[in-house]
């Protein structure tokens, strides 16, 4: 991602934090060397092998890959937005956990594919910055929580 326009970046990170009820956003001011807390874990590597390997892991899992689940600079990424890759992700996550999406664009056949896959879909339209000025692109982070409590 460019760092020039991050606000939808950093707002995704807000919605899945606030909807999982969980550790505030590490963007937040209070939070000192959050990669330090012992709870937090760095992962390298294809995100979908956690995602496969976990059952019942996370709280949230927020998906920032390419330009979103429609199109994509690596056509591998696609397997993390089909059935498969959105039943991998369900399971990895938490009873009442979150799963939020990056997208640059809006795509109703993914919101339809989140709610045949049991999440429950909210989407969120931001601008590429949150403060004022710069341009109007928008972008929408989804929070599609679990229908699972």
């Amino acid at each position: 991602m460019s760092s020039r326009l991050h606000g939808s970046e950093e707002a995704l990170a807000m919605f899945a934090c606030a909807r999982a009820r969980t550790l505030e956003a590490p963007c937040c001011p209070l939070a000192r060397y959050p990669l330090k807390d012992k709870r937090v874990v760095i992962e390298v590597g294809d995100v979908a092998a956690p995602l496969r390997a976990s059952r019942g892991r996370f709280d949230a899992v927020l998906l920032d890959v390419d330009t979103g689940p429609a199109v994509f600079t690596a056509s591998r990424n696609a397997d993390l937005y089909d059935d498969h890759g959105l039943a991998a992700a369900r399971s990895a996550l938490k009873p009442g956990g979150v799963l939020a999406v990056w997208s640059a664009r809006e795509d109703r056949r993914f919101e339809q594919r989140l709610r045949a896959g049991s999440f429950d879909v909210t989407v969120e339209r931001v601008r590429g910055r949150l403060k004022k000025g710069g341009p109007e692109e928008r972008h929408l982070p989804r929070s599609a929580p679990s229908n699972s409590a």
